[in-house]
């Protein structure tokens, strides 16, 4: 078990990207390499932006949407129509960046 701390610790895994020959500095984008590393970072900092504002905006609007329908029906009806259209398009960017993330990450590791 000690071995595997040390092998995957976050101090050794920056250590053994600046021992990779592709990796030539801090904010170097010169090659193929560091450009799909960049590319993966900006699509996960995406994706946990959407996560968030999934999370802690979206979903609770929706929440309070349900309770607004038991009172107001025709109101609701429209909000959660738009609610919910809303929720889709940011899950299907979600799934872009899922995606990304993966493809930038073949990238970086065939070259």
């Amino acid at each position: 078990m000690g071995q595997w701390q040390s092998d995957h610790s976050p101090d050794n895994r920056f250590i053994q990207m600046t021992n990779d020959a592709n990796y030539n500095g801090f904010l170097v984008f010169d090659s193929v390499w560091a450009w799909a590393i960049l590319l993966k970072h900006i699509a996960f900092v995406g994706m946990a932006a959407l996560t968030i504002y999934l999370q802690f905006v979206l979903y609770p609007s929706m929440t309070r949407l349900n309770v607004l329908s038991e009172t107001r029906p025709d109101l609701a009806a429209e909000e959660q129509a738009a609610a919910t259209n809303q929720e889709i398009r940011l899950l299907r960017i979600n799934l872009l960046c899922a995606a990304g993330i993966l493809l930038f990450t073949a990238i970086a590791t065939a070259v």
